[in-house]
């Protein structure tokens, strides 16, 4: 099962679905101020992504990614999940990422947490328009969740989701529910309203089900 050693890095094993590319940005944010982070906010990267482009070279992941380790993005998560099911990690668990604003528990949300951005283009109108662009509306891999379609993930990310929050909460010892969290339940004043339904269903589902069996 992946694991994450005292450096922050995280290392996946044989067999796990979820596989780890080490991409480390050379300047970080600055250290985290507690031991170990409270929180893990998952987002939705909401780029454009190609009908069955599903692997990192295609899906947008490694272009995020290498702007990143560039020192080119002003914003950013700690690691990337593509749709393939690699974890691109840029910036080590110990340190802080800059993804999310405000505040948790009185404490800045960036100095406790990690982000973890999940490569998915988000939702689109039943037109098709997303923010930014335009896709086909009958694509296959969209769902209808009310007046909006929302990008379906693909199973090598779902599974590789559940590994990652397991070797996080094994790490920080949090609480079940800190490991479930959306950048628009951490963030409410935002315009972002990921994990949307999609996610959310995955991470209140299975995730959740997977890390309280754990705990046990």
């Amino acid at each position: 099962m992946a694991r994450i050693d005292d450096n922050g890095l995280i290392f996946s094993e044989p067999g796990d679905i979820v596989k780890v590319e080490q991409r480390l940005r050379v300047a970080n944010y600055g250290a985290l101020i507690e031991a170990k982070p409270e929180i893990l906010i998952h987002h939705l990267t909401g780029n454009r992504i190609p009908f069955g482009a599903n692997d990192s070279a295609h899906d947008g992941t490694q272009s995020m990614v290498g702007r990143i380790f560039a020192g080119a993005a002003k914003f950013y998560a700690s690691a990337y999940l593509g749709r393939d099911g690699v974890l691109w990690q840029v910036v080590p668990f110990v340190r802080a990422a800059i993804h999310v604003a405000g505040k948790w528990n009185g404490k800045e949300v960036n100095r406790i947490s990690n982000g973890i951005e999940v490569t998915n283009t988000g939702y689109a109108h039943l037109d098709g328009k997303a923010p930014g662009f335009t896709i086909d509306p009958t694509r296959e891999d969209f769902r209808q969740h009310g007046n909006l379609i929302w990008h379906m993930l693909t199973e090598p990310q779902n599974s590789a989701i559940i590994e990652i929050a397991d070797a996080w909460r094994r790490w920080t010892g949090a609480a079940v529910e800190d490991c479930l969290r959306g950048h628009h339940d951490v963030d409410t004043d935002s315009s972002h309203i990921d994990p949307g339904p999609e996610l959310r269903a995955l991470l209140d589902g299975p995730v959740k089900a997977h890390l309280e069996a754990m705990a046990l």
